[in-house]
């Protein structure tokens, strides 16, 4: 053994309890420090310690998170929870997650290897050691697996694929084949006209919409008739030293996840000879992704709402008893590959796993000739991202920071940071592929050269700014740039109701200190009930009741402060306003048992705007 964990008292930190952990591996004594709040704060002397130690104290507070996450992104939550999970296993298999996440590792860098690596150790020493294992297992009586460098990998894979596009062009094209292509764009509103952009800093967005390309879209929705028969947002940003007290900028960043217990990210301090951040990690995956800062530099994200995932409709043929898909260069054999998912007692439901070369089959039944591919960068060719960490922790100023994501594939961020030096910046973070704006709306022919991906967008030509003449930067998931950008990002953003109550209270700030950015992330005034309201006031009331609430909601101050009663009466008449909108066009064109499915999918793309 050449060192051990030491847990002392620090009173400046008001930590309330010691002890030793003896751990083999570790090259030299490791701290670690507990603040009043149980946040930990490492304190190692070398590189591979100071992860090994992350890993120890993830594993020490949530590791029955961190297994249910691999659980998942293997295909096999199911064993852990209950029959109900096994569709979503079979999703997860579907995506090869599993299989992604060993041949990235292989491909990262050594340093990097070594991170990952040591975070592992770090996870298993803490399930040797530890004789009081989180109550989930007593309660299932299961017993933890040990840890490996790839389930890191995993982890960080399965809390971002779903975040991606390829449901919504599902969605808007199963609907589109039973409502016709004029009435279903209307539960898929564009970019609002005159809401703001990211880039450049309080510009807006003055095109109006863009006719889609109906004609084209009607031919590839013959091609999917089959497919009838298958049955968040969060703030940003960054405020130039000349707008502050201390000269110094200020970086504000506000996640909003699912609300998941435990939560998804996890707070800590690492540092050690070669670094020291703080900021937020999670469980089951080393350094600080998303949030952090060291003694130089700040970094924050917001989901950038890009389209980095496509489905792409394939033919199938069974010939010499093996499957074969019709790709632009003729008939190619698919891969197939057998999977067994398992529930809780054991029992085992037999599936297929069916790869061509756009990605793996998630919807449809190739062996019955139609299947939707799903191509996506997370999971598609080389992932880099993780070699993005450590830099990132290293990085000296913003520069070197904007630099350090260079390499960043999956999820697509908006990255936005500063540094001491009074840099503030904007970089947007992740692989975009190069392929025909047709693939935004629908899924589109896997046969068909024009809809294939040609490479990516160069880093050069991703969306960034430095030191803007505005003096700030504010993202809100809202649109990034305007159409006269050369790539296609995105079909759809968050409307710009939040960047724009952010943009008031930053545009004429003047001496700006941290109470002011706790108050801009304590805002409760929703500009998104301003259109609603407005239409509501020339609504002619039937009775005194609707004449009062009416008369309420028209005065309203848009605060959805709880104690107040007009918020309750405005999420309700929104609700009821989509219901009925959503209602109307789907009237009865749908059967009864496609109905609420759809109903209730359209309805949450809907209310986004509103």
């Amino acid at each position: 053994m050449a060192g051990s964990n030491r847990f002392e008292q620090n009173p400046s930190l008001g930590t309330t309890w010691t002890g030793t952990i003896k751990g083999h591996g570790l090259e030299r004594p490791v701290a670690i420090y507990r603040d009043v709040y149980g946040i930990p704060h490492i304190q190692a002397e070398t590189f591979s310690d100071a992860f090994f130690a992350q890993g120890f104290v993830h594993a020490q507070d949530r590791f029955w998170q961190m297994d249910f996450d691999r659980m998942r992104a293997q295909g096999r939550a199911a064993e852990m929870v209950g029959k109900e999970a096994l569709v979503e296993d079979g999703l997860m298999r579907r995506f090869r997650i599993s299989a992604s996440a060993e041949r990235d590792f292989k491909g990262l860098k050594p340093q990097t290897q070594l991170m990952v690596e040591r975070y592992a150790d770090g996870v298993n020493t803490y399930l040797k050691n530890e004789t009081c294992l989180p109550l989930e297992y007593r309660l299932m009586g299961r017993d933890p697996r040990s840890w490996r460098p790839e389930h890191c990998l995993e982890v960080f894979k399965v809390r971002h694929v779903l975040m991606g596009t390829w449901e919504q062009k599902w969605l808007r094209a199963s609907l589109s084949l039973a409502l016709g292509l004029e009435r279903a764009s209307i539960l898929f509103p564009r970019y609002p006209f005159g809401h703001p952009l990211i880039l450049p800093p309080a510009a807006r967005h003055c095109h109006e919409k863009t006719a889609r390309p109906l004609n084209k879209l009607s031919s590839i929705l013959s091609d999917m008739t089959w497919l009838c028969d298958e049955s968040a947002g969060s703030n940003s940003w960054a405020v130039s030293g000349a707008r502050t007290a201390s000269g110094k900028p200020i970086l504000a960043g506000d996640p909003h996840r699912a609300l998941d217990v435990p939560n998804v990210y996890y707070q800590n301090h690492l540092a050690c000879a070669d670094f020291d951040v703080i900021g937020l990690s999670f469980p089951g995956v080393p350094a600080f992704p998303h949030f952090g800062h060291n003694p130089s530099t700040a970094w924050c994200i917001t989901h950038a709402m890009a389209d980095y995932q496509d489905l792409f409709i394939e033919r199938f043929r069974v010939k010499d008893g093996s499957l074969q898909f019709r790709s632009y260069q003729g008939w190619k054999t698919a891969r197939v590959t057998k999977e067994v998912l398992y529930g809780p007692e054991g029992e085992a439901e037999h599936i297929d796993v069916v790869e061509t070369d756009h990605g793996p089959i998630v919807f449809g039944d190739p062996w019955q000739g139609y299947g939707l591919a799903f191509s996506y960068t997370g999971i598609k060719g080389e992932n880099k991202t993780f070699d993005c960490l450590v830099p990132m922790m290293l990085a000296t100023n913003a520069q070197e920071l904007r630099q350090s994501v260079r390499d960043w594939v999956d999820p697509c961020n908006n990255f936005v940071f500063a540094d001491i030096e009074g840099a503030i910046g904007y970089q947007f973070r992740g692989l975009l592929p190069l392929r025909s704006s047709a693939n935004a709306y629908f899924p589109v022919p896997g046969d068909d050269p024009q809809y294939r991906w040609r490479g990516t967008v160069p880093f050069e030509e991703l969306p960034a700014s430095s030191n803007p003449d505005e003096e700030f930067i504010i993202t809100a998931n809202n649109r990034i740039v305007g159409p006269e950008y050369p790539h296609y990002i995105s079909l759809e953003y968050a409307p710009g109701f939040r960047a724009e109550r952010i943009q008031k209270a930053l545009v004429d700030a003047e001496n700006a200190e941290i109470n002011d950015m706790l108050a801009i992330h304590s805002d409760c005034v929703t500009e998104a009930a301003n259109p609603l309201m407005e239409k509501l006031g020339h609504l002619k009331a039937q009775t005194e009741t609707e004449k009062e609430i009416i008369k309420r909601l028209v005065r309203w101050d848009r605060t959805m402060d709880a104690g107040r009663s007009e918020p309750t009466m405005y999420s309700y008449l929104r609700d009821a306003v989509v219901e009925a909108a959503v209602g109307w066009a789907i009237d009865d064109r749908l059967p009864s048992a496609e109905r609420s499915r759809f109903l209730l999918r359209a309805r949450s793309t809907v209310l986004r705007h509103l």
